[in-house]
């Protein structure tokens, strides 16, 4: 589940950097169509975190307290 919160991550920053060189290079390119792409890619990353929280959630009642401490500091994550 952390593979797939991160993976989406850098699809998305991928995409927002392919943004950001476009309107560089193309100034005529449509301001609202611009903006609507940025918005998807935060819609898609927001998807991706509830999906993480989630599973996460599923997880850890899936498991004892200690365990799912352990698995969620394994994963990098400070704190519930």
């Amino acid at each position: 589940m952390t593979i797939q919160l991160f993976s989406t991550l850098e699809e998305e920053l991928q995409q927002l950097e392919k943004v950001s060189d476009e309107s560089n290079f193309k100034k005529f390119l449509d301001h609202e169509d611009e903006q609507k792409r940025v918005a998807d890619i935060f819609v898609r990353i927001n998807e991706a975190r509830v999906r993480f929280e989630v599973c996460t959630v599923t997880f850890c009642s899936s498991v004892s307290s200690s365990q799912c401490h352990f698995y969620v500091a394994r994963a990098g994550c400070k704190s519930l």
